[in-house]
C-alpha cells in the first residue's frame, strides 16, 4: 500500500504569520540598491524554550532587488537540493512558500493542483465543470502527489486573508463564511458582490524535491522557495519565512 504524503517535516517550520515574521540569518553578500544593504538578511531569535530559531528578512526596494531576490532564492534552492540529496531518500518533502505573479482564480489554482497532484484529478474535473469554488479534497499519496498545500493567503473584494486549505476545500462552510461577510460590507460599507477569494496570491506547503524547479517555472509562480539553508544543514530546526507578494504587486503589478 502506497504511504501518505507525510508532513511531520513541515509543521515545525510553516509556523509563521504575515504580520513580518520572516526567515533570515547571517547577511548573505549579495548587495541590493540600497548602499550597504544586503538582499536577504538572517536574523536568530531565541524563543522561550531556550532553542533559536530563524526569521528571514528580504530587502527589496526597487523591481531591479525584486528580480535579484528571485534569482538569488532559486540559486539558494538548487544549492540545498544537492547539498541533501542523500538526505532526502526518506523525506522528500521540503516546506516552501510559492508567491504568485498575480492574484490567481480558484479555477487557475485547480489546474496547478490537477498538474502536480494526478490523485486529485477526478475532483478538479468535477470542480471546474460545476465551476464550483472550492479546491480538491482527496488524501495525497507519497512519490505520486508532489505539491502539499496547508494555507494560501488571497485578496478579497475588499481586503484579504489566510485560510487553510481544508477550509477552502469545505464548499458549503466557505460559500456560508462568503455570505456572512459579504452581507456585513453591504450593509456597512456598501459593497455589491463581494468575493472572498477573489485570487490566490500564495501558497504555504510543501513540494518533492524533483518537481521544485518545475514550479518554479510555472507561468503562475513568480518564487517558490523552500526556506533558508541553515534548516537543512541542522544549523536551526525553526525557520520562519514569508511570501513577497506586495513586493510583486508593488515592482511587478503597480496598476493593479
Amino acid at each position: 500500500m502506497k504511504n501518505k504524503v507525510c508532513l511531520v517535516f513541515l509543521l515545525f517550520v510553516l509556523c509563521s504569520c504575515k504580520s513580518g515574521s520572516g526567515i533570515w540569518g547571517k547577511s548573505m553578500p549579495d548587495v541590493s540598491t540600497q548602499p550597504g544593504m544586503p538582499l536577504e538578511e538572517l536574523i536568530y531569535e531565541t524563543m522561550d524554550n531556550g532553542e533559536q530559531r530563524l526569521r528571514v528578512k528580504p530587502n527589496i526596494f526597487s523591481r531591479e532587488d525584486l528580480l535579484a531576490y528571485r534569482e538569488l532564492k532559486i540559486s539558494q534552492a538548487r544549492e540545498i537540493l544537492d547539498a541533501t540529496r542523500d538526505q532526502s531518500q526518506k523525506s522528500p518533502y521540503y516546506p516552501v512558500v510559492v508567491t504568485m505573479k498575480r492574484p490567481i482564480s480558484f479555477s487557475e489554482l485547480n489546474r496547478l493542483i490537477k498538474k502536480y497532484n494526478p490523485t486529485t484529478s477526478k475532483e478538479v474535473a468535477i470542480l471546474l465543470e460545476k465551476n464550483v469554488k472550492a479546491l480538491p479534497k482527496v488524501e495525497l499519496i507519497k512519490d505520486v502527489d508532489t505539491l502539499v498545500v496547508q494555507q494560501l493567503r488571497f485578496v478579497s473584494t475588499v481586503g484579504g486573508g489566510q485560510l487553510s486549505y481544508e477550509s477552502l476545500s469545505d464548499p458549503v462552510g466557505l460559500a456560508r463564511l462568503e455570505a456572512k461577510i459579504a452581507a456585513k460590507e453591504a450593509q456597512y460599507n456598501g459593497v455589491t458582490n463581494y468575493e472572498l477569494v477573489r485570487g490566490v496570491i500564495s501558497i504555504k506547503g510543501g513540494v518533492h524535491r524533483d518537481h521544485l524547479m518545475n514550479l518554479e517555472d510555472e507561468p503562475e509562480v513568480f518564487l517558490a522557495d523552500i526556506g533558508p539553508k541553515e534548516i537543512y544543514d541542522g544549523t536551526v530546526n525553526v525557520a520562519l519565512w514569508e511570501d513577497i507578494y506586495e513586493d510583486v504587486e508593488l515592482y511587478m503589478n503597480p496598476q493593479q
